[in-house]
């Protein structure tokens, strides 16, 4: 709803996503969403800059900065969804899984490696 008439409300809202998601990983309550995502991203690098630009983004929405868009808005879901996907369903162990399932499956089947040939030297030429 806010998306429509707010887009910085949409946006702060967005970033309390963010901290209800900290809530759940029991990341505790610390002075500020900035340290406790960095408490987060010490185990989830990646994760955690997803996580970040969120907050940068609420931030912006909360104090009005100029420039504030739907568009903005609506990158940072994709982000978002990222994240969510792999604290909950953990998206990429799952894939991974499946990728390594396939190739055990069908991916040809590697032979040993043939011991090393020596170089045949060619012979001498006579002087």
């Amino acid at each position: 709803m806010f998306y429509w008439s707010d887009p910085g409300a949409a946006a702060n809202r967005i970033r309390t996503s963010v901290e209800r998601l900290m809530d759940h990983l029991a990341i505790p309550p610390m002075s500020t969403l900035d340290r406790r995502i960095k408490a987060y991203q010490a185990a989830e690098p990646e994760l955690g800059e997803h996580l970040m630009a969120i907050k940068w983004l609420g931030n912006s929405g909360s104090h009005g900065a100029e420039g504030m868009t739907k568009e903005d808005v609506l990158d940072a879901l994709p982000l978002l969804d990222h994240v969510l996907g792999e604290v909950f369903e953990k998206r990429t162990q799952q894939l991974n899984r499946l990728r390594e399932k396939l190739l055990e499956k069908h991916a040809p089947k590697r032979k040993e490696k043939a011991p090393a040939i020596a170089a045949v030297s060619s012979p001498k030429k006579a002087e």
